[in-house]
């Protein structure tokens, strides 16, 4: 199944369970954002939050803004749900990964209070249950 390859530690299987859900579209973000969310590794985290990133999925916009709250360990997710917000927001609102947590947890402030201002002009997000376990799941390792 699709949905279990996205979770494989294989780095080919994975790749090619993302580009085959982009093919098949509908709920291919969905997918994608509950296994950027999960208890997957953050290897695993990260190629899903590539794919939603390169696709230009706005439903995960709120997902990826709760991904800037990671704590240390997960400064590859932060980045890359930086990079995927960037690209599919068009927005540059400033974020360091590497900045302590407390400057982190402003900079998502900021990104929180911009998304709040415009998320009527989004569609309605997913993921948002699979990033609370997410986070439950990181700060219990």
């Amino acid at each position: 199944m699709l949905i279990n390859k996205l979770n494989s530690l294989d780095d080919s299987a994975r790749s090619g369970a993302e580009k085959e859900l982009l093919k098949i579209g509908g709920d291919a973000g969905a997918a994608l954002a509950k296994a950027a969310g999960t208890k997957a590794s953050p290897q695993q985290a990260v190629s899903a939050i590539r794919t939603l990133g390169s696709t230009g999925d706005k439903k995960a916009v709120g997902m990826l803004i709760g991904l800037l709250s990671g704590d240390s360990r997960d400064r590859q997710v932060m980045k890359n749900a930086r990079l995927a917000l960037n690209k599919i927001t068009g927005q540059k609102i400033p974020f360091n990964e590497y900045d302590t947590q407390s400057k982190r947890e402003k900079a998502a402030a900021k990104w929180r209070e911009w998304f709040t201002s415009v998320q009527d002009t989004y569609p309605t997000q997913y993921g948002l249950e699979e990033l609370e376990e997410y986070k439950k799941a990181s700060s219990t390792e």
